[in-house]
């Protein structure tokens, strides 16, 4: 059966605000066609604080808040590659993440997993709900054979549920899309591949019960869909489903077409990814968004052209950049 999150459910929301906390890449210009982007500098005003010395590191975390009437929630999604770097950034910046309302995981990669504990216990707080597939927790490898031999790269563990349990949080855990934040955010469930070109993650596997499987389609991806006044704003962990897939996911479960704004992780870094860039930047052209902001694993390549071929839309993603819609 074909799910489908109503709208009636789906609020819409007075405002959204994305803040970067985590990303690879550290760019202070701004952008200079897009009134709803706002550099650190701009909003990080507290004067012990000093936005400048916020660090770079490969993975990805975003504090998103959204906002109907007086009501604000927060959810946190993705962690960074460790707690360290995510809690530096967090004081560079001046926030206060003590009362968020929830933490989801994108997929079950290091680099999006690795501070989770870290802010569990920096809340000081019990039972935040960890929204996570049932998936995401099992131990993740690349392996190619060679004509010199196997090679294998075994990824650093993620959390087990009681270290997540010990340190503060809830795990609820599902393959469904989930509404959040009072009902004004939605987690997808598992991302249908309906493109050709979007293949995923080649040679990467998971062990599952003792044995080594493919796992190619990187099965518990998922991404955020936020309806407001003007649009969807969709948010991406590293889309190994394909951005344009997760695009097409969110779309189909809302039922809008008007995607106001693309932000994250595109996965289109690679020797081998020339065409599935050239498809991509087509599909998205189909679509017509108003902003793309491809981040941390998007690779230099594809961001070149997509500035080159999306101009108009096209922004730079940066730590500390916050996305205001």
């Amino acid at each position: 059966m074909i799910e489908r999150i109503e709208m009636q459910s789906l609020q819409i929301v007075d405002s959204v605000t994305i803040t970067v906390l985590v990303d690879n890449v550290i760019e202070w210009s701004g952008s200079e066609k897009h009134e709803n982007v706002i550099g650190a500098s701009q909003w990080v005003k507290e004067k012990t604080r000093d936005s400048i010395y916020v660090r770079g590191g490969h993975g990805l975390a975003f504090l998103i808040e959204t906002k109907v009437g007086e009501s604000s929630y927060q959810i946190l999604y993705d962690t960074g590659p460790a707690g360290e770097l995510l809690l530096h950034n967090l004081v560079a910046l001046n926030l206060d993440i003590s009362s968020v309302n929830a933490i989801v995981l994108s997929h079950g990669h290091w680099d999006h997993f690795g501070g989770l504990i870290s802010i569990l216990k920096k809340t000081g707080r019990e039972n935040i709900p960890v929204y996570i597939h049932p998936m995401m927790l099992n131990p993740r490898r690349t392996f190619i054979q060679t004509i010199e031999g196997e090679k294998i790269n075994e990824f650093p563990p993620v959390p087990t549920f009681d270290e997540i349990i010990d340190a503060g949080g809830k795990p609820v855990v599902s393959a469904n899309p989930i509404l959040l934040a009072n009902n004004t955010i939605l987690r997808t469930g598992e991302i249908p591949r309906l493109t050709r070109y979007e293949l995923g993650f080649p040679n990467h596997q998971m062990l599952v019960e003792g044995e080594w499987i493919d796992d190619s389609m990187v099965i518990d991806d998922n991404c955020l869909g936020i309806q407001t006044q003007s649009g969807l704003v969709i948010v991406t962990g590293c889309a190994h489903s394909g951005v344009v897939n997760s695009v097409k996911e969110i779309m189909r479960l809302t039922q809008q077409t008007n995607v106001r704004a693309i932000i994250g992780g595109f996965h289109l870094m690679g020797k081998k990814r020339t065409s599935q860039i050239e498809m991509t930047i087509s599909d998205l052209k189909k679509i017509q968004p108003d902003m793309i902001v491809p981040c941390h694993c998007t690779g230099a390549p594809a961001q070149h052209l997509m500035s080159q071929e999306l101009s108009d839309v096209y922004v730079t993603g940066s730590i500390g950049n916050r996305y205001v819609f």
